[in-house]
């Protein structure tokens, strides 16, 4: 019954449906501990840490692996020693500790050296060599994979050769050797067509793009776009995303707007889409759940039946025997009460917190968007007035962009929020340039600070390279760039800095501008879920919903 659990679950997992598959690892987890298997523990330690690394819970993982490896080592399970210094790397590589993640790959190698070749250890030696490309260190990164790719030279390794590949043509790439990285890729396309690997086929092309960008960026262009026509064909819609952002990219650098604009409206239906089908997945966990609960009072049903049948057939054996079982089901349901107790406050709690939210959300739709957007067929009437003045015409058009913009702001802010209330944002860490999306917040607030004759210092390095989501780091500056002129009197400055010595391993970005500043009273509740906004320098209105979004992308 525990192996049965734990496959289910490990199908769960698989197939997004990280509730269920938690709760029966958990059910696994119990079995096993009832009849001492040690290993079976550790499997289910490891298969929750898994859970716990891809929810972004990285010191809940480590917690879990660590437990697993005790446990393998007590039995001497080299398989299992082996597979959870695999997840530690892993766990730690994606946490930022590179040289610990090499410690536990190494001891992997170590372990594995005397085993047969199989595609897990060359997967092991792409995983070292990203570490070191993370690291800046492209040489032992290329040496790595240059042995990853030599040990996946059979033709059923046709996937891991095309990964190996693929990273050394990253690696050349990112060391500025753009000929030999596009000599990888194109190796990457080629065995991409001949194994029938459209995913794959695609991935090559958007690479091969990226390379011939920075040369002739309409051939760039063409790639992509016969990358999305594959994408299309398998709707592998995550992928099409990627590519429409470097169309997006590219048609803005050739000045072609209308493209840009297009492709930016195409790529905003695929995230509501993706959005919808997130939401979708998880109204199926919950139905998947409710029909195991009620599995389960079926199965305990048809125990109940059989004890009444063999009551029948000796009377006076079940008699003994229906008395401890009275015993055992009264304390596993006054346990089963207390529990569903416990959930039911903890529901009570959530469901009084969402209505909070509902209340406040409908507040804010009825204060903050419907003034401006009631104010503009008012301003349309008067601009079709035949009796009303150029000048009066120019001063209602200027009125009305600024409640559009205005509301639009509010807008987005309020669909932020919404969606990070129920989960609909999720962390998509990656090795990035802030400086981009540092200029282009700049842009956005350029004409604002410009009405206001403010000055915007940008000294952030052109070199500096972070870990984290793009989306929110660049929702975040946004905000704070923007707060900054909104506070900032006619004729002051802005500035924006970096700073790596604050606290080991991060970099700690700083928006200062030197306005009106802020009272200690009000400094405990800037974050807080809709406070009391504050007007700018120039009567500028806000919701305070900006700085609340902030704190929780960040944490």
């Amino acid at each position: 019954m525990g192996k049965m659990n734990s496959l289910l679950a490990t199908q769960d997992e698989a197939q997004g449906r990280m509730a269920l598959a938690k709760k029966r690892y958990t059910e696994a987890m119990e079995l096993f501990k009832q009849v001492n298997y040690t290993d079976g523990i550790a499997t289910i330690s490891n298969g929750l840490g898994v859970i716990e690394g891809r929810s972004g819970n990285f010191e809940v993982a480590t917690r879990y692996f660590m437990d697993a490896l005790k446990l393998f080592e007590s039995t001497s399970n080299k398989e299992g020693i082996a597979n959870t210094y695999l997840k530690l790397g892993v766990v730690n590589e994606i946490s930022g500790n590179l040289d610990k993640a090499l410690e536990y790959y190494n001891k992997v190698i170590v372990l594995t050296k005397d085993d047969p070749l199989s595609p897990h250890i060359v997967y092991l030696y792409n995983n070292i060599a990203i570490v070191y490309g993370k690291k800046k260190d492209y040489k032992k990164a290329l040496e790595y994979l240059q042995i990853a790719l030599g040990k996946a030279d059979k033709p059923e390794y046709a996937g891991v050769r095309i990964l190996s590949m693929t990273n050394l043509g990253i690696v050349y790439e990112h060391s500025g050797d753009t000929k030999k990285a596009l000599e990888y890729y194109n190796e990457t396309l080629k065995l991409a067509i001949e194994k029938n690997l459209p995913e794959e086929h695609a991935r090559a092309l958007i690479n091969i793009s990226s390379v011939t960008s920075k040369t002739d960026p309409k051939k760039a262009i063409t790639f992509l776009l016969e990358a999305l026509d594959i994408t299309k064909q398998i709707n592998q819609r995550t992928i099409q995303l990627e590519i429409y952002d470097y169309l997006g990219d590219y048609y803005k650098m050739a000045g072609d707007y209308k493209n840009a604009y297009e492709t930016l409206t195409l790529q905003k239906n695929i995230q509501d889409s993706l959005f919808n089908i997130d939401k979708s997945k998880e109204i199926a966990n919950i139905e998947a759940e409710f029909n195991l609960e009620k599995s389960n009072a079926k199965v305990q049903e048809l125990e109940q039946l059989g004890r009444k049948n063999l009551l029948q057939r000796n009377i006076i054996i079940i008699v003994a025997i229906v008395l401890a079982l009275t015993l055992i089901m009264l304390s596993f349901f006054l346990r089963k009460i207390t529990l569903l107790n416990d959930q039911l406050h903890k529901r009570e709690a959530e469901l009084q917190t969402s209505n909070t939210v509902k209340d406040k959300l409908f507040s804010i739709i009825g204060h903050d968007l419907r003034g401006p957007v009631g104010n503009i067929p008012i301003m349309l009437r008067i601009l079709q007035d035949d009796t009303t003045t150029a000048e009066e015409r120019k001063y209602i058009y200027e009125t009305l962009v600024e409640h559009s913009n205005a509301s639009l702001d509010t807008l987005d802010k309020l669909l932020y929020w919404g969606q990070a209330q129920i989960k609909g944002i999720g962390l998509k860490p990656v090795d990035f340039n802030p400086g981009k999306y540092i200029q282009n917040d700049i842009k956005l607030i350029r004409s604002n600070a410009d009405q206001k004759q403010i000055t915007i210092t940008n000294n952030i390095p052109d070199n500096i390279s972070i870990h984290g989501d793009p989306a929110h780091f660049d929702f975040i500056v946004r905000n704070l760039l923007s707060n900054a002129v909104k506070f900032t009197h006619n004729g002051g400055s802005v500035t924006i800095d970096s700073d790596l010595n604050i606290i080991p391993g991060f970099t700690v970005f700083k928006v200062k501008d030197d306005g009106v500043g802020i009272s200690r009273s009000k400094i405990a509740e800037i974050f807080e879920p809709f406070s009391n906004s504050t007007k700018g320098t120039a009567d500028e209105r806000g919701t305070s919903i900006g700085l609340m979004l902030c704190k929780e992308f960040v944490l």
